[in-house]
């Protein structure tokens, strides 16, 4: 029984006998159920040693009794609650990290677990004694099949079996983000158009659920780019998650931030129908501010302007060097971020998009970015970053 062996403290427990009122009181006991049932059993033993009446009078009071009992020693004994069986196998965080008691999310894409011939390490983010100011993890690159497979583009062109052995350190760097209390969800890039076949959706679906179960991801980034799929399928694929894996899952999509202003669009469906359809199936959208447009207080105020309520989205920016176009000092963004913030306080959060090089920190300290990132929005203090504020002048060139 989980309960041996388990220090109490003093409890006190009204139990009704006979039309009268006592009270049992444990002090600073050590109590097992052997002790408990033991004691439950006696006393059930005196009760069915009077006539029929008596006894069943008993019983049933001395059931008030157990019920009662149980419920004082419930909170030393009671294990991890009971899981539904859609999401017994997904979810693995606790989600605990500093950020997560704010409404606010720090997205950290993780897309190139292997760069330039070495491992990229996103354990970083939580093996130190530092506030972890992440609060979810993007971890791929994955892509759908037409073998009924998936793959894993891990950096450069490197291209593996998404359960390759080689990726095993990984996985394992995963399990720890999550224990710390980051959410990580897949980050899935290709193979959309793939579902678009009724009759082949199942088998298309099935190595993507199979993959999602298997590594309990906490939830699925869908990053829709030029793949042919339609508004009807994309809507079909995200009620099948939710109705798979549970209300817990955590389903984003990320547009780029002009298809959310009416503009380019690379998904080549309406955002804005598809949050009519299943809005409330989404987390949130990390909308990226940077490839077919600039982060700037007017790009942020179109998006608004065309409907978007600033909670449903994340501020995207190409926080590596390797992502970026135009030029603009990393240095200088907190007045852009302190502007947008200031208009439009409710805004999701922020997502840096890759991880393995990003700015401030780069190749040797890449985490420093979500801790700068959540000086941006006001989760952390102004000095979170006083130790590394040479690293942010040195992005001097930081484009985004």
């Amino acid at each position: 029984m989980v309960c041996t062996g388990i220090q109490r403290k003093p409890v006190a427990s009204p139990i009704l006998r006979g039309g009268s009122r006592w009270w049992l009181t444990a002090k600073s006991l050590l109590i097992d159920s052997g002790a408990a049932l033991c004691f439950v059993s006696s006393r059930l033993s005196q009760a069915f040693t009077q006539s029929y009446k008596d006894k069943m009078y008993q019983h049933n009071v001395w059931l008030k009794g157990l019920l009662m009992l149980s419920m004082a020693m419930a909170p030393a004994f009671a294990g991890p609650a009971p899981t539904s069986p859609a999401t017994a196998s997904t979810s693995s965080s606790s989600l605990t990290s500093t950020a997560s008691n704010s409404t606010k999310r720090i997205v950290q894409y993780y897309g190139s677990p292997l760069e330039a011939s070495h491992h990229v390490h996103i354990a970083q983010l939580v093996n130190s004694s530092r506030p972890i100011y992440a609060t979810n993890v993007l971890f791929g690159t994955f892509t759908i099949l037409d073998n009924n497979t998936m793959k894993i583009t891990t950096g450069e062109a490197s291209v593996w079996k998404s359960d390759d052995p080689a990726l095993d350190w990984a996985w394992s760097e995963m399990r720890e983000v999550q224990q710390a209390g980051v959410a990580v969800s897949m980050f899935l890039r290709a193979g959309f158009h793939l579902l678009n076949n009724d009759t082949t959706f199942d088998a298309r679906y099935a190595p993507l659920h199979d993959l999602l179960t298997r590594r309990k991801f906490d939830g699925i980034d869908l990053d829709i780019e030029n793949d042919a799929i339609t508004l009807n399928t994309t809507v079909k694929l995200i009620r099948r998650l939710r109705a798979d894996f549970g209300a817990g899952f955590v389903i984003t999509l990320a547009p780029v931030a002009t298809a959310l202003a009416g503009g380019i669009n690379l998904s080549q469906f309406s955002y804005t129908a598809l949050e009519k359809q299943v809005g409330d199936d989404i987390a949130w959208y990390n909308a990226q501010f940077y490839g077919t447009g600039g982060l700037t207080i007017d790009a942020f105020d179109a998006v608004v302007s065309n409907g978007w309520d600033p909670a449903r989205f994340t501020i995207g920016m190409a926080s590596s060097p390797d992502f970026q176009t135009g030029t603009f000092p990393l240095s200088d963004l907190h007045a852009v971020f302190a502007n947008i913030t200031a208009k439009h306080p409710r805004v999701r959060g922020m997502a840096g998009f890759d991880y393995y090089d990003q700015c401030p920190g780069g190749w040797s300290a890449p985490w420093q970015w979500p801790i700068w990132a959540a000086v941006q929005l006001g989760i952390a203090p102004a000095n979170a970053t006083q130790s590394f504020q040479q690293s942010i002048q040195s992005c001097g060139a930081n484009r985004v």
